[in-house]
Formats: structure tokens, C-alpha cells, sequence
């Protein structure tokens, strides 16, 4: 009886007191208007009389300690973001800093750091800067120089690349640089994907974009992956985002080689998010692009390269294939692999002409009697792309079989597919052939 006296006081005292926040709480959260941090306000109060009974009880010492140490440390996080107090997050979104990639919007940024944008320019003697924001106000009240960029409603006319922005100084805001209120989230991933130069605010992201040769290529992997769906980007996407609508698209399968067109200079590489497909040697990647719900989508690397490519062969060989092909050697991780394990062997290829036929590459594991006991033909780069001198890497994936043992040979080459007729070989010592041997390897059953 005692016992449910003392629950109907309790209940008496603090039931009103949790009953409002909580249905004030669903209906906020399932109404239409559930916008932003502020309709929750109201809540506070409440929230501060239980914190009140909670630093009142009977704490022991060393618990009291602990909280009194809590309380300065939230009020110390409150009173140094002056005068920025909109930007405040708790430790556990990552503080001020990390905030935006929770809540963005009113909770976070709505054009307020204007004043210290204008400070900024004056202290770095910039004139103008490029800016993006999603807010109303006016900036050249503020006595600052802007060229508008989308969402913006003045920036009608504007032509932006997302992948290639022109050199300058950027203004982003946070809710933008998250893509919200944009027709594409990845408006400005390439940003996203840089360290800002400086943040005003917590909320205006500075970035100082440099001059740089122009892409004059883009290769954008074909992901011939499970659940892949077809192309990773359209061929005008890729166009479109990088402001050339002449620019040459390649289309290889990256799971079976590499290309790296004739001439080279600056040019991009698409490749699929979370797939264990490897940028090309030297790149450096540019943008980190992700879905609408957040997951990864492609990431895009930048390469530059003169004349030779950056990925060489480690084994030339001086044999010659009679075709429009030439073969410049080959890359091979060991001279050893276990039996039942499957390997890879890299072989490197110029373009001397585009062929009217089509054609696969040759590379087979042979014994004794020149039977392939392991296979890996393939061509990831499709011949309808070819230009002369384009050089491009072919993957051949080896699986050996369980039971061979010994020492095989690997021999590669290229044949019609339409006819399966090899491409005539001439050796070193003039004899003619139809394929060129490459280097011997064993097969062991242990390491």
C-alpha cells in the first residue's frame, strides 16, 4: 500500500510534467512543418527541470565531480563559439566542426556569416569570389563582389562544372555543399572532397580552386559488376560535367584493363565506389560522389601524364605481332603461385591502327606440349574505342587447377574472332610463330 502511495505522488508530481514534452514531441515530429530544431524549443523547459532533479541527487563524491566537470565542459563549448551559437553541436555529432554532416538548413546555416566572408576578402585581398547559397540575402550590401551559383536564383545563365570548376574562390554554404536544394546531390562534391581553404562560422566553406590544364579525355569505367545496371555515368553527364562537350569518353571494362589515350595530358577517371578496382599510378583523386541516401556512387581521380604513360611494363619482350597492335611486355607479380589459386598477369599493348574486325588477346598457362592448362583471354578495352597510340593494360585473371604441379609457361598474342586465326609472330631470331613466350612459371603446392 506504501509502496503504490508513494508511485501515485510520484505520478501526481512529475506525470503532467512527462506526459507534455512527449506528446508534444510526436506531434512536432509527424507534423508537416518538422523542419528544423526550433519547433522543439518548447521542450527545453522541461528538459531543464529534470537535469535540475538529476544534479540534485545524492551524488557520491567522486560522481559529483564527474558531473560538475560535465557542466563546465558543455558551458565552455556554448560560450566559445561566440558569436557563431547557431553552429553549436554536442561532442557526439563531432562538435561545431562536424555539425553540417547531420543538420544543415536553419539548424546550421542561414547566411549569417556574411560580415566575416567580407572580413576574410579584405585580410586575403580577394576581389570576388564565386557563391553558392540557398539563402535570400544580398551580399553586395555587404560591400561584397559575388558571381552566383546555383541554387541561387541569380545565377541564371551561369555555366558550372561540377567536375572541372573554373580556378577562384569559392563561398559554399553547408546546406548546398550537401546538396540539399539541388537537383543533384553531387553539385558540389567536388568541393565536398577538398579541405576548405577556411570556414566562416562553422558554415561558410572557403575554397581557392587553382588553375590547372583543362581534361581533354575522361575514362569512365563500365562496371561489368553484379548489380552494376549499365553504364556508372552517361557519356553527356560525364560532358556536361566537365563544361567540354568535345571531350573524348572512353568506355572500358576497369575490371580487365586500363587505357591511356595517345597524347596524353589531363584527363579523369571514373571509377566505381567500394569496388576493389585501382586508380591509375599518379592519380590524385578529385571528387567523392555519393547517391541521394547517402551511400558511395563513383569517385573521379585526376591524372595527368606527357607522351609515356604512367604505368610501365616490368618485363619487355622483343618479339614482334604482325597486326595493328604492338605488344610491349608484360607484368607479372612472382615466378611461383600455388596450385588452386588464381593469379593475374598484366601485358601492355600500343595502338598502331584501329582494326575493322573484331579481337580478343591470348595469354594461356602451356605445358610441356604447348596445352593450355589455365587460360585468360579477354580485352577490356573495346577495339571501337581504339585511337592510334592509345596505350592500354590488359587484366588476365588465371585460375590454376588444383591438381598440376611443375614448371608451365605463359604465352600470349592476339587472334581474329570472327575467324579464331592468330596473328603471325616474329621471334628475335626471324622464325615465325603464333604466339610470344613469355617467362616460365611453378606451380607449388606449398609456399
Amino acid at each position: 500500500w506504501r509502496s503504490g502511495e508513494a508511485l501515485c505522488r510520484w505520478g501526481c508530481r512529475w506525470g503532467p510534467l512527462a506526459i507534455y514534452p512527449l506528446l508534444y514531441a510526436v506531434s512536432s515530429l509527424f507534423s508537416s512543418v518538422n523542419i528544423g530544431y526550433r519547433h522543439l524549443l518548447p521542450l527545453l523547459p522541461c528538459a531543464y527541470i529534470v537535469t535540475s532533479q538529476v544534479v540534485n541527487w545524492k551524488w557520491p563524491p567522486l560522481g559529483r565531480l564527474v558531473l560538475q566537470a560535465l557542466l563546465v565542459w558543455l558551458a565552455w563549448g556554448t560560450v566559445r563559439l561566440f558569436p557563431d551559437y547557431l553552429a553549436f553541436f554536442n561532442a557526439l555529432a563531432g562538435g561545431p566542426e562536424g555539425g553540417y554532416r547531420y543538420l544543415v538548413d536553419s539548424n546550421l546555416d542561414w547566411g549569417q556569416n556574411l560580415w566575416q566572408l567580407r572580413t576574410w576578402m579584405d585580410e586575403q585581398g580577394v576581389e570576388r569570389v564565386y557563391y553558392a547559397h540557398f539563402s535570400p540575402a544580398r551580399p553586395p550590401v555587404y560591400g561584397i563582389a559575388v558571381d552566383y551559383l546555383p541554387p541561387d536564383p541569380r545565377s541564371v545563365g551561369v555555366d558550372f562544372a561540377p567536375l572541372n570548376p573554373p580556378p577562384g574562390v569559392y563561398a559554399i554554404g553547408a546546406t548546398v555543399l550537401q546538396g540539399v536544394y539541388l537537383a543533384d546531390v553531387n553539385t558540389y562534391a567536388w568541393f565536398r572532397t577538398h579541405r576548405p581553404a577556411a570556414r566562416l562560422g562553422h558554415a561558410l566553406f572557403l575554397y581557392e580552386v587553382p588553375s590547372r590544364p583543362a581534361a581533354t579525355w575522361a575514362v569512365v569505367c563500365n562496371p561489368s559488376l553484379p548489380g552494376s545496371g549499365g553504364l556508372l555515368l552517361p557519356v553527356e553527364a560525364v560532358r556536361a560535367g566537365l563544361g567540354r562537350p568535345g571531350v573524348r569518353i572512353l568506355l572500358p571494362d576497369c575490371t580487365q584493363g586500363r587505357v591511356y589515350p595517345a597524347g596524353g595530358g589531363a584527363g579523369l577517371y571514373v571509377l566505381p565506389a567500394g569496388t576493389e578496382i585501382p586508380p591509375p599510378p599518379g592519380a590524385v583523386l578529385e571528387v567523392a560522389a555519393r547517391h541521394p541516401d547517402g551511400t558511395p556512387w563513383y569517385t573521379v581521380y585526376r591524372l595527368a601524364f606527357d607522351g609515356q604513360p604512367p604505368e610501365r611494363p616490368e618485363r619487355p619482350v622483343e618479339a614482334t605481332i604482325e597486326g595493328p597492335l604492338t605488344f610491349l611486355g608484360y607484368r607479372l607479380g612472382g615466378d611461383r603461385v600455388m596450385a588452386g589459386e588464381a593469379f593475374d598477369v598484366y601485358t601492355f599493348w600500343r595502338v598502331e591502327a584501329v582494326p575493322d574486325r573484331p579481337l580478343s588477346l591470348m595469354l594461356h598457362l602451356t605445358n610441356g606440349d604447348g596445352v593450355p592448362i589455365a587460360v585468360g583471354d579477354g580485352l577490356g578495352v573495346p577495339s571501337s574505342q581504339w585511337r592510334p597510340g592509345d596505350v592500354f593494360v590488359q587484366r588476365h585473371h588465371l585460375a590454376i587447377p588444383a591438381e598440376v604441379r611443375g614448371t608451365y609457361t605463359l604465352v600470349t598474342g592476339v587472334y581474329w574472332l570472327d575467324t579464331m586465326e592468330r596473328w603471325p609472330v616474329v621471334r628475335p631470331d626471324g622464325a615465325s610463330t603464333d604466339r610470344v613466350v613469355l617467362a616460365p612459371l611453378v606451380v607449388v603446392v606449398e609456399p
